[in-house]
């Protein structure tokens, strides 16, 4: 870039300062302030036990601290019984030892002495007796209690709840008969005529009420008539017909099988605070209970349920004696299992990744199999060469094991629908409870069950014969791909980055939406492409100089591009081929990339990327502040998906003749939820479900038809925006097609638009720029040097 080049000279700035003189007020976000609502919710937990009483304390520890939210007063509900005071309780009292009413010592003493001691209670949690007089005028309820009581509590609760209360079932199971399989939830559900997801994960109550770190998993899947989305202020750009025919489908309440639900539900009224996924991790996380919100209520449930057999299986051979090994083949079996099960009879709302990734499932199997109960009776069984059944009367003083009565449950329900030999696992487990196998059968079973053949071929051998009669000789061979968790583990975000992160994404939602006090120019600005990390910190530190000097009247956030796209071939990016050497060390880029991103955010620069390749993301995301998807990739699905769940704004460009209509299409799908293949942070192939991005807007840069960023040519794209109904605020791309693929042309595009701005056009609300130490394309030179080739 030439030394004349001025991306705001003294001259320019003072324009762009007095721009602010001239712009109309700004126009805010609608978006929901939870202090701007009439009426709190009401907490209650029904149920007082061990997790019950644990429960309560987490929820009123957050009623407390979140009274904008809800009452500060949460009820829970106690099954009333005399009991004493033991007499190494701080609350004993020699004069008066005898019982006394549960309620009474829990809220005298905040503290539930027989199923919770020595925790104290948050003086907010009311023992009520009466379970009709604590749930009413409730909107959130609160299940923990032992699953025979629902049938009952819910004929008790009738006509005493709120029409529009939502629920959350903490009781682990499922309830199974030989015909079919119903969660607790939604018997709850059902039975109230309400909604209610579901609590589970590797929760030790008594370690949890004092407050040693764990984390759960709540499946909540908001219903429909729930939703507060505003509706569109005009026509979609495609058939109208299609997309309310979707809108009343979508509208319509789904049981967690996908069906239409037998109840009617009642929406939530709009003077409280909406009950989505924001709201139940603010009711229920604490810094000692991390909560992980999924929509996958059966997939919660489930895995609270089957990781009990698993558990019964892990015992088995821990008390045979094989140990780790055999213990980590029962529990990979079982895992698979479980995901079989879900997804064969539940269908497509059941998420693998509620199993492999989340503590109702992975994390839940392993504690059960490390150390509960269901693991530990069964290990004493072997060693003691007794049945479960005996152990469990000798060993849990009347408590009964889960496992050995889903295991019959299942067993029983597969058998109805000619499946036992599908899962191998279950099916040990419960022939050997019944003594029709033994222990060591174990691995034999499921040996013959979990190698299925083809004729007399098997599968295995069928797979590579397929690969010698098709086409997948084209493929060269596959590499391992770090996973993104472990990546961003290795190189985790420093606490400086993500307060330059977060700032930055606020400041250009701001901008975007016009809805900044300051009415800044997004400028974002920076080499096409990096492949030298150390010159492009020398660049940040240059550019920070400026970002504080201009901060009134610009947001500065640096452009810093890792891929590249290829109408044809050539050098991909930092993050494809690092060394620049055609090795394609993409692992090493990935690493480069991030410890990048990283140091320029810690430094306190926020920093935009173009979303090229559909997995980089899960790499790179948290880093970012802005997005953009090039000319080449703005009509592209998969793009469109990807930008709607990102949690920053992306810019669409207009296509490469130039034309905005793409553009404007994928600003109208990006704002719309989409399901779509892609991984995990984990690195495990999943459906990804979005909830849309409403933060995205147009970049013109021209095209082969010619430059757009003339007034005529603003107006023209304003009037294009107004007609679909899409935010009449843009950037200006100076390079590209509006520079004529010439660099020298960029100050010549900056002072047009500079003139617009001063003259009151409100629209242009961004540019970006390209920007280099050197003049010239040679990638091997190092960029940028602002001091000779920029004068901001």
């Amino acid at each position: 870039m030439q030394s004349s080049f001025t991306i705001a000279s003294h001259r320019t700035a003072s324009r762009l300062i007095q721009t602010t003189r001239h712009l109309n007020k700004p126009r805010i976000r609608e978006m929901a302030s939870l202090g701007a609502f009439s009426k709190k919710h009401k907490v209650t937990v029904v149920g007082s036990g061990n997790w019950g009483s644990t429960i309560a304390k987490i929820v009123a520890e957050n009623t407390k601290e979140h009274s904008d939210v809800f009452e500060e007063e949460v009820q829970m509900w106690v099954y009333e019984e005399e009991v004493p005071i033991p007499k190494d309780s701080k609350h004993y009292d020699a004069s008066n030892d005898g019982p006394q009413k549960l309620t009474s010592i829990i809220n005298k003493y905040h503290e539930n002495v027989k199923y919770l001691p020595n925790v104290t209670l948050p003086s907010n949690i009311i023992a009520n007796p009466s379970v009709e007089d604590a749930v009413s005028n409730s909107t959130i309820l609160i299940f923990n209690l032992p699953h025979q009581f629902i049938g009952r509590i819910s004929k008790q609760l009738e006509g005493h709840i709120l029409p529009y209360a939502r629920g959350i079932s903490c009781i682990k199971g499922v309830n199974v008969t030989a015909s079919e399989i119903s969660l607790f939830s939604e018997w709850i559900g059902e039975g109230l005529g309400i909604y209610c997801g579901a609590l589970s994960g590797a929760n030790i109550a008594n370690e949890i009420a004092n407050e040693k770190w764990c984390e759960t998993t709540i499946a909540y899947d908001p219903p429909p008539v729930d939703s507060r989305a505003p509706t569109p202020s005009g026509p979609s750009p495609s058939s109208s017909q299609v997309n309310l025919t979707i809108t009343l489908a979508d509208q319509e309440h789904k049981d967690v099988k996908g069906k239409p639900s037998k109840v009617k539900l009642k929406p939530i009224p709009s003077d409280y605070p909406p009950l989505d996924h924001a709201l139940f991790k603010t009711l229920f996380y604490r810094p000692y209970f991390h909560v992980r919100m999924v929509s996958d209520v059966a997939g919660v449930s489930l895995g609270g349920a089957l990781k009990n057999i698993v558990a019964i299986a892990a015992g088995f051979v821990e008390g045979r004696g094989w140990g780790d090994n055999a213990k980590a083949a029962v529990m990979r079996v079982g895992l698979l299992e479980m995901v079989k099960f879900g997804k064969e009879f539940f269908g497509e709302t059941v998420h693998t990744g509620t199993f492999t990734e989340e503590s109702a499932g992975v994390a839940d199997l392993i504690t059960s199999c490390s150390g509960g109960r269901n693991f530990r009776c069964a290990k004493l069984a072997v060693e003691r060469g007794v049945t479960v059944d005996e152990v469990e009367s000798t060993e849990l003083n009347g408590q009964k094991l889960q496992g050995t009565s889903t295991a019959k449950e299942v067993n029983e329900f597969l058998k109805s629908k000619g499946k036992e030999g599908d899962y191998p696992l279950f099916t040990a487990v419960i022939d050997i409870l019944e003594g029709r196998n033994k222990v060591d059968d174990i691995p034999e079973m499921s040996e013959t069950r979990t190698a299925p053949k083809i004729g007399a071929v098997n599968i295995f051998q069928c797979y590579f014969y397929d690969l010698r009669t098709t086409n997948l000789y084209v493929v060269r061979g596959y590499n391992p791909l770090t996973p993104p968790d472990l990546l961003q583990h290795e190189i985790p975000q420093t606490a400086a980055s993500k307060e330059t992160v977060l700032t930055g994404r606020n400041e250009a939602v701001d901008v975007v939406t016009g809805a900044d006090e300051k009415q800044r120019l997004l400028v974002v600005i920076g080499p096409c492409s990096i492949h030298d990390p150390p010159a492009a910190l020398e660049y940040c530190d240059k550019l920070l100089t400026l970002k504080s000097k201009y901060k009134d009247e610009l947001l500065i956030v640096m452009r810093s591009y890792l891929e590249k796209p290829r109408t044809t071939v050539g050098w991909k990016g930092l993050i494809n081929d690092p060394d620049i050497d055609n090795s394609f060390q993409i692992n090493k880029g990935l690493r480069t990339s991030r410890q990048l991103f990283v140091d320029l955010t810690s430094k306190g620069m926020p920093i935009a990327s173009e979303m090229l390749d559909t997995i980089s993301p899960q790499f790179l995301a948290d880093l970012l502040s802005v997005g953009a998807v090039g000319a080449r990739t703005t009509e592209s699905q998969l793009h469109r998906e990807l930008a709607s769940g990102l949690s920053f704004p992306v810019g669409f460009k207009n296509g490469t003749d130039g034309s905005l209509g793409v553009a404007i299409d994928a600003i109208g799908a990006v704002q719309h939820p989409h399901h779509f293949l892609s991984v995990t942070k984990p690195g495990v192939a999943a459906i990804v479900g979005t909830v849309g991005n409403e933060d995205c807007f147009v970049i013109l840069r021209g095209g082969t038809k010619g430059t757009n960023y003339d007034a005529k040519s603003i107006q023209e794209a304003k009037a294009q925006l107004q007609k679909s109904s899409v935010r009449e605020r843009l950037m200006v791309d100076c390079s590209h097609g509006n520079s004529l693929k010439n660099h020298k042309n960029q100050p010549k595009v900056a002072a047009v638009l500079a003139e617009q701005i001063a003259g009151g056009e409100d629209a242009i609300m961004g540019v970006m720029i390209e920007s280099n130490i050197n003049e010239g394309r040679r990638i091997k030179r190092r960029f940028f040097d602002m001091e000779k080739d920029l004068n901001m």
